[in-house]
């Protein structure tokens, strides 16, 4: 993953979604091979510290987050939260004391209807995870407003189990409609072969068409999280 994105665009990050496997010692073989950590909550962010990872390559995401969480993630010097609804914003406002200010994404619904399990899809219209176009562009202006928070991007998610690599690209232009900024965080979900009816793309299949979807539509400068 890491030398196949990084070869088709250098400005790149590679982070392990650690709810697919929320333990230490995971974790920390992700850290020592150069590896961010997605946490999504407040456990995978005591256990991803434990395994030695630096606070600001933490990109804790979810649609709810506790108070006690957001507390922990300041505390803690998390690098990245990602605002799934405007409740994040006015809580995170509330917690970060004075000349803190905290780095965040807009997790964007891309309005793509993936042709997986429909408990695993999360990118459709109507997704309650993110903000549709129109609603992310709000909250964008919020973020934009305020002295405590740093508007560094956008992140989106198709869903998981995805067999078919141009749908996980299709995330991309909608993003792209939202405007230009330093980080495009394009999730994952790229399926797995559990059954010998499963087809799943290979990993330079799905780089090639999510790179791909990236030069045509994303500023060339862009940092790009998978």
């Amino acid at each position: 993953y890491r030398s196949g994105l990084a070869a088709r665009w250098p400005n790149s990050q590679v982070v392990f979604a650690s709810k697919a496997f929320p333990s230490t010692a995971v974790q920390r073989v992700m850290v020592s091979e150069g590896l961010w950590i997605d946490v999504a909550g407040g456990g995978e962010i005591v256990t991803a510290l434990a395994a030695g990872a630096d606070p600001a390559t933490l990109v804790l995401h979810g649609n709810a987050k506790t108070t006690e969480e957001l507390r922990l993630a300041i505390d803690s010097g998390v690098g990245t939260v990602v605002i799934d609804n405007v409740d994040d914003i006015d809580r995170l406002e509330a917690l970060l004391p004075p000349g803190r200010v905290q780095a965040c994404l807009v997790r964007v619904i891309p309005g793509v209807q993936a042709s997986t399990h429909a408990a695993h899809a999360t990118g459709h219209e109507g997704s309650k995870f993110g903000l549709s176009p129109s609603a992310a562009r709000e909250a964008i202006g919020r973020i934009e407003a305020s002295d405590r928070l740093l508007m560094d991007g956008l992140h989106t998610h198709v869903g998981s189990q995805i067999m078919l690599a141009e749908e996980l690209a299709a995330a991309v232009a909608p993003l792209a409609a939202i405007g230009q900024y330093p980080v495009y965080d394009l999730g994952g979900g790229l399926g797995a072969r559990y059954t010998f009816s499963d087809h799943p793309p290979s990993l330079d299949d799905y780089l090639d068409a999510l790179i791909g979807a990236a030069r045509e539509h994303l500023p060339a400068q862009a940092r790009i999280l998978i």
